[in-house]
């Protein structure tokens, strides 16, 4: 085989190779824009859910509209495969809401017996703070994730980038007190 034949060669296979690569790279694309869509409907709900809540109307953020969202949003991460936002911000957010879910019926399942009434009191009092704090938390990231998924369909790839292979930064989400965890410690 001279060269002149493997140059031919290279050429008869170089165009159905860059045609089928070409081809699977646009369906990964569409992909991914199809989850971040799906995403985009479920972070608006929270939102909504989350906004609601804060002016005082209780009928939206229930326990098992949270866990239904929870749930959706691992389905997007682990079993659909959106790549970015990454699992960790997707698992930041959806522990997020798990924890707002079972912080509703906490003052129920608090002990009567053997605490004081005013150790009681505290513990309610603090679980309404931790519930006003992960509320605005679970709100400020869902606007964030909304406008990064905007962003990415816009075809800037630098914030793909960002959240795709980046963990939570303090240019993430800014500084505020609910920016603590107690399972991660502050996001830095």
């Amino acid at each position: 085989m001279t060269l002149d034949d493997a140059a031919a060669w290279a050429n008869i296979l170089a165009l159905p190779l860059a045609v089928v690569g070409a081809f699977a790279a646009v369906a990964a694309l569409g992909r991914q824009r199809d989850l971040r869509q799906r995403l985009r409907v479920v972070l608006d709900q929270v939102f909504k859910a989350c906004d609601e809540y804060q002016v005082g109307n209780d009928d939206y953020l229930t326990e098992d509209f949270l866990r239904t969202s929870a749930e959706k949003l691992r389905l997007l991460t682990f079993r659909d495969g959106l790549k970015s936002p990454n699992e960790n911000h997707i698992g930041q957010l959806r522990d997020i809401l798990l924890d707002i879910a079972g912080r509703f019926d906490l003052p129920s399942h608090l002990p009567t017996q053997k605490v004081s009434r005013q150790q009681r009191e505290q513990w309610v009092e603090g679980n309404k703070q931790a519930l006003a704090n992960e509320v605005e938390q679970a709100k400020r990231r869902s606007v964030t994730y909304l406008r990064a998924v905007n962003r990415m369909d816009d075809f800037n790839y630098l914030i793909y980038l960002r959240f795709k292979r980046f963990g939570t930064t303090r240019k993430t989400f800014g500084e505020a007190p609910s920016d603590f965890h107690t399972w991660t410690g502050p996001v830095e």
